[in-house]
């Protein structure tokens, strides 16, 4: 007996199957927005698709409209089991990890035509039994959603009603993709807009360099690794946030560095130059995988260190500052001193200077520097000279701001 599909009732207003429809894109925010206007969803790091269901047949368009259905072969035979006659559904194809979180680099291993990995992950409904549903309200269509799909194997992306600001922080801290944030009561709208907005995560972490790569002799990333008592274990590739300088620059510190074989405790099936793990790299990322690799890194600069502890700041920011440059000096306490060189003096070279510590944001144009040093005689090393003070500061009272301008040669 053929597989007989349930009509619900009737919702939205009635019309011919449309055919691809443009979806709605979520703008960026540079914070989660709070209230009860929003409802807050997981943002997920798989493929955005549409899936058709019409005419006994499903079918998987990308984002702009290509069919992929023959790649998405599971999400296709998943679809079929949905409880409706006609439907397209806005959704995301992932590969669920077993804490959760989701990898795009291992979706794209995936995209072989046989996965039985790969997952639809639906939040949202556009048409449905022959009614389009782009002007119903979101809730309403959310709901409509998750009635057709139970029961099958596509997940639905549940919202919840909680503080933004809340949902961002726990999202983070489990390592997921970010957070979308959605007006509850808007209709689906095909075009980049407010009523759909996101944050990423955006994570930072003190990565040891393990290695580089070149393609054709040009700078092709850094390999990474963390440290795990003893052993350094594969932390991921980062080849994003170099320029022609940082690149050139790097990679004079780490040739003298060069050694024959990995420095990872396992081996890694990767070609690259391998060098001994001394220099420390600041690495910006928006998750983690299980494994511990880092996920869309990307290169703020390396990190000076002493005895093998990174108690400097970054040797260089990456991408590079403008000729003349903001600098921003907050004073902090701690609890301890600090060593920082000091050029010929005590016979290690160092010098222990006591609390307070100084926090330098260098904003340039084209991105920033954080470093961290002792006053007086640290800046005075560093950065001697020039400075010229654009706004007076005390440098004696904790919390005080200061601000200068950098003038380097030419500027």
């Amino acid at each position: 007996m053929a597989f007989q599909r349930k009509k619900p009732e009737a919702l939205g207003v009635k019309a011919p199957f449309p055919g691809f429809i443009e979806p709605t894109l979520a703008s960026s925010s540079d914070r989660v927005p709070s209230g009860e206007r929003w409802i807050h969803e997981i943002k997920f790091d798989g493929y955005r698709v549409q899936v058709h269901l019409a005419n006994e047949a499903a079918k998987v368009f990308t984002r702009r409209g290509h069919d992929w259905t023959r790649r998405f072969k599971k999400v296709a035979d998943d679809a079929w089991h949905i409880k409706a006659s006609s439907a397209i559904i806005d959704g995301e194809v992932v590969v669920p990890a077993a804490d959760g979180s989701t990898d795009f680099s291992v979706l794209q291993n995936e995209l072989k035509g046989t996965s039985t990995k790969i997952v639809l992950v639906a939040f949202d409904l556009l048409y449905l039994n022959g009614s389009d549903l782009r002007k119903v309200p979101l809730l309403e269509r959310k709901a409509a959603l998750k009635k057709i799909i139970t029961g099958s194997d596509v997940q639905f992306s549940e919202s919840f009603e909680i503080d933004g600001r809340e949902m961002f922080t726990h999202a983070c801290k489990v390592g997921l993709e970010g957070v979308v944030s959605k007006v509850r009561d808007s209709v689906y709208a095909s075009r980049r807009g407010d009523n759909w907005v996101k944050k990423t995560c955006a994570q930072r972490e003190t990565l040891t360099i393990a290695g580089y790569a070149l393609d054709e002799g040009k700078w092709d990333g850094m390999y990474l690794a963390r440290r795990r008592g003893d052993d350094l274990i594969y932390a991921g590739k980062v080849d994003h946030g170099f320029d022609k300088v940082s690149a050139a620059a790097l990679q004079k510190r780490l040739k003298p560095l060069i050694r024959p074989t990995q420095p990872y405790a396992k081996r890694i099936a990767h070609r690259g130059i391998w060098v001994e793990p001394k220099l420390l790299a600041e690495i910006e990322y928006r998750a983690k995988s299980a494994e511990g690799k880092v996920r869309h890194p990307f290169f703020k600069g390396c990190v000076r260190t002493y005895n093998g502890a990174a108690v400097g700041g970054e040797i260089f920011s990456s991408p590079l500052l403008k000729p003349k440059t903001t600098l921003l000096i907050f004073l902090s306490p701690s609890n301890d001193g600090v060593r920082v060189p000091h050029g010929p003096g005590p016979r290690d070279g160092h010098r222990v200077f006591p609390v307070p510590l100084v926090d330098i944001l260098l904003l340039g144009g084209f991105g920033y520097a954080h470093l961290r040093f002792c006053p007086p005689l640290a800046l005075d090393h560093w950065f001697r000279p020039p400075f010229r003070p654009r706004r007076n500061g005390s440098a004696g009272q904790r919390g005080q701001l200061s601000t200068l301008q950098h003038r380097t040669a030419g500027g």
